[in-house]
C-alpha cells in the first residue's frame, strides 16, 4: 500500500503522551515504525535492525539509544550504530551500519512522521490555531480504529447531510435534514467551505440550535470543522486527522478545541467524540467493504475475461437506534459489570421497522465462535440468562427510573 504522495507528507502517528520509556511500534502505510523518546525529543526509525533484521521495538531504549532485542547493537537518534558487543573494543564499526530514520516532529500532543524526507516537500505540519489560543480549550479524544481507507474516513468527516440521520439526536436531527447550497474555494493552502447553516447540537447536550459549519482540508488526511454558535458565541473546533496503517484499517486521532464549559469535564467531550465516531465506525466500514467485494468481483472477472453484470437488488438506509435507550443498557451493563460493546449490524431486524414508530434499542448476546444465522449458531444457557436479566433491569429502569437511578436495580 505504500502510497508515494502520502509518504511525502506528515502523518499524525501516535499521541506524545503515549511514548514512555519504552520503544512503540506503529504500521504506517505497511510500513512498521518505531518511535522512541530521547532527551532530545522523540525519534522514529523503521522498525528493522540492519544487521539480522530483528523488530528494534523488541528492544529497549538506554543512553538515549535504542538497543536490538537479539544481539544488542545500540543505535543512536540519527541512526549510527554506536556499539556492538561481540565486536573488540577499538574496532571500527563499519558506517553501513544504520538504521533507518524517519523525519518526525512533536506538534499539538501528536507526533507527525514522514516516511520520504527527501521527497523536496517542505510543507509543515497542518496549522491548528486554537491549539494556542488561551481562549480555547483543547481535549484530545482516544484514538479510534476504523476498517475502511483512510480517504474514506475523513471524506464521511468533511459530510454535513449525513449528521441527521447517523447522529440523529446526537448531532442532528433527522427531522431537518436540509442542507444550503454552499461553495469549497482554495484560500492559503488549504480548501475552505462557505459557513454551513445545519440545525444540530454542537457537543450532545441538547441544546439544538442553528450552527455554522465551516470545513478545511488542511492536508489529505488532515481537515478541521469549526462549529459558531452565534447566538451564544460558543465556538467548537476540531483537527482531524487519519493514520493508514494498511489499506482498510485506518485509526483516527482528534483534538476537540471549545471556548465555553471551560470548567466541565474534559472526559465528557471525549466520551461525546467516541460516540459519534462508533455511530460512523459501522456505516463507514460497511461501505468500504461493499466496495472491496464489487473491486473484487471486478479483478477476478478481468483476469479470467469475463464479463460482469452486478445487479443491486436492496439498498436499505441504516437506521440508528435511539440514543437514550442504548445508553441506558450501556449503564445497566456496567452496574452489573458486564462486558459489552456497542456495535452496527448489517442485518435487517424489525427494530428498523419499530424505530420509525418509536423510541428503539437492540441487545445482542454472544454465538459461539461469532456464528449467526446458521444451524450452527448457538448461544450457551449462560448468555441467554445474562440477556435476559439486562433486558429485565433494562425494563425496571424504564418504568420507574427512566435510566437517571441505578442503585435500585438489582
Amino acid at each position: 500500500m505504500k502510497d508515494h504522495i502520502l509518504a511525502k507528507d506528515w502523518i499524525a502517528a501516535i499521541y506524545s503522551q503515549d511514548i514512555g520509556s519504552e520503544p512503540v511500534p506503529v504500521t504506517i502505510l505497511e510500513e512498521r515504525v518505531v518511535f522512541f523518546r530521547t532527551r532530545d525529543g522523540v525519534q522514529a526509525f523503521k522498525d528493522l535492525c540492519i544487521h539480522r533484521g530483528a523488530a528494534l521495538s523488541l528492544g529497549k531504549v538506554a543512553d538515549d539509544c535504542i538497543v536490538c532485542p537479539y544481539h544488542g547493537w545500540k543505535y543512536d537518534a540519527e541512526g549510527k550504530c554506536v556499539k556492538i558487543p561481540q565486536q573488540p573494543a577499538g574496532q571500527t564499526i563499519p558506517p553501513k551500519a544504520k538504521a533507518v530514520v524517519y523525519s518526525c516532529t512533536e506538534q499539538y500532543g501528536i507526533i507527525w512522521v514522514k516516511l520520504d524526507a527527501g521527497s523536496g516537500n517542505e510543507a509543515p505540519v497542518p496549522f491548528y490555531e486554537e491549539y494556542e489560543d488561551p481562549t480555547f480549550q483543547t481535549v484530545h479524544a482516544k484514538p479510534y480504529i476504523l476498517h475502511a481507507t483512510a480517504p474514506r474516513v475523513v471524506e464521511n468527516f468533511l459530510d454535513a447531510s449525513h449528521l441527521a440521520f447517523v447522529h440523529d439526536r446526537l448531532l442532528g436531527d433527522s427531522d431537518f435534514p436540509e442542507i444550503p447550497h454552499y461553495s469549497v474555494y482554495w484560500h492559503e493552502n488549504r480548501y475552505v467551505s462557505d459557513e454551513i447553516a445545519i440545525y444540530a447540537d454542537a457537543d450532545g447536550s441538547g441544546n439544538y440550535a442553528t450552527i455554522y459549519y465551516t470545513f478545511e482540508i488542511l492536508r489529505p488526511m488532515t481537515a478541521r470543522l469549526k462549529k459558531v454558535n452565534y447566538e451564544n458565541k460558543q465556538i467548537l473546533s476540531m483537527l482531524f486527522t487519519a493514520l493508514p496503517h494498511k489499506e482498510r484499517k485506518t485509526t483516527v486521532f482528534a483534538l476537540i478545541s471549545r471556548n465555553y464549559a471551560l470548567d466541565q469535564s474534559d472526559e465528557y467531550f471525549r466520551d461525546f467524540q467516541k460516540r459519534v465516531i462508533e455511530q460512523d465506525a459501522g456505516i463507514v466500514a460497511l461501505s468500504a467493504f461493499c466496495q472491496a467485494v464489487k473491486i473484487s468481483f471486478e479483478e477476478v472477472a478481468a483476469r479470467r475475461g469475463l464479463m460482469l453484470i452486478l445487479s443491486q437488488w436492496m439498498n436499505a438506509e441504516p437506521v440508528m437506534m435511539d440514543v437514550e435507550l442504548t445508553r441506558m443498557v450501556e449503564h445497566i451493563c456496567m452496574h452489573r459489570n458486564l462486558s459489552f460493546l456497542s456495535m452496527f449490524s448489517g442485518a435487517g431486524h424489525d427494530t428498523q421497522v419499530m424505530q420509525s414508530v418509536c423510541p428503539t434499542a437492540l441487545v445482542f448476546v454472544p454465538s459461539r465462535g461469532g456464528i449467526s444465522h446458521s444451524p450452527d449458531e448457538y448461544t450457551s444457557t449462560k448468555e441467554l440468562a445474562t440477556g435476559v436479566s439486562v433486558l429485565t433491569d433494562f425494563l425496571y429502569v424504564l418504568a420507574y427510573d427512566r435510566g437517571e437511578r441505578f442503585e435500585n436495580v438489582s
